[in-house]
């Protein structure tokens, strides 16, 4: 039977599959243009996108999402079954027992405070007894309240299965970079790369009668992105397979490696 370390590796290996899918389908897409510069009758220029993104795109990032998500379950219920400290698990803990992906601080009393961080061991108790203290640190230590070891990379694979698993698929927006050089009379020029959405009126970077120009090159790669809120600007302002390799890289360099280790030196 596979071990839980070995399933999450195939499950990861499943993921990294599903993002070089993804890849393929953005290459697809942005080779046919799907960007273009529109002169409005006032006679301003916009950028705007004629066809969006393949909503195969989405399926895949969920796909993704699911395949880290549950890497990490099973390496979770591979830890409780070991049962380090040697007690009688309660009944029912193999229906309970997830990797805890908390977003926010826990809170306690009336008013509600803040609990001191870091978290006391008997906070996983109920949905993961037995564990070690040594892997309790670490599950602790990469909680998404953290903004450190690999935290902020698991609050999007948090923010991102929630929005899948209970809501609907992705919102996926067409973005572009835009390559912009302005060649001055002088011999001199200015080069520029700004991402832009569609809709976005087109300006130069620059004030174009400065020191006379004489040529205006500009060059859009597009590229897609998650138009999801909860995730913040910056994320929202980065390609959807670079988002997931982020969740990727995390869950195989940083948790698994740790797994390896409790679950055969606990």
């Amino acid at each position: 039977m596979i071990d839980g370390l070995q399933s999450a590796i195939l499950k990861l290996e499943r993921a990294a599959e599903h993002i070089e899918a993804i890849r393929s389908v953005v290459g697809e897409y942005t080779k046919r243009e799907p960007s273009t510069i529109t002169v409005q009758p006032d006679g301003k220029k916009t950028l705007d996108f004629r066809n969006p993104p393949p909503t195969r795109i989405a399926v895949l990032a969920g796909e993704v999402i699911y395949q880290i998500r549950s890497a990490l379950d099973h390496l979770i219920f591979d830890l409780v079954q070991l049962n380090h400290r040697n007690i009688a698990l309660p009944k029912g803990w193999d229906k309970r027992c997830d990797f805890p992906l908390i977003l926010e601080v826990p809170t306690a009393g009336k008013p509600p405070v803040p609990i001191n961080l870091p978290l006391p061991y008997s906070y996983f108790e109920n949905n993961l007894p037995g564990i070690s203290p040594a892997a309790f640190t670490f599950i602790e230590s990469v909680q998404p309240y953290y903004a450190r070891n690999g935290g902020k990379h698991l609050r999007l694979l948090a923010q991102l299965s929630n929005i899948d698993k209970h809501r609907h698929l992705h919102v996926i927006n067409p973005q572009a970079y835009v390559r912009e050089e302005i060649i001055f009379a002088n011999g001199s020029n200015h080069l520029s790369v700004r991402r832009t959405q569609g809709g976005t009126e087109f300006k130069p970077s620059v004030t174009l009668n400065v020191l006379g120009t004489v040529n205006v090159q500009g060059v859009c790669h597009p590229f897609v992105s998650f138009d999801e809120s909860v995730l913040g600007r910056q994320a929202s302002s980065l390609p959807v397979d670079h988002i997931l390799q982020l969740c990727l890289d995390c869950a195989q360099g940083i948790i698994v490696p740790a797994f390896d280790k409790f679950l055969k030196n606990p």
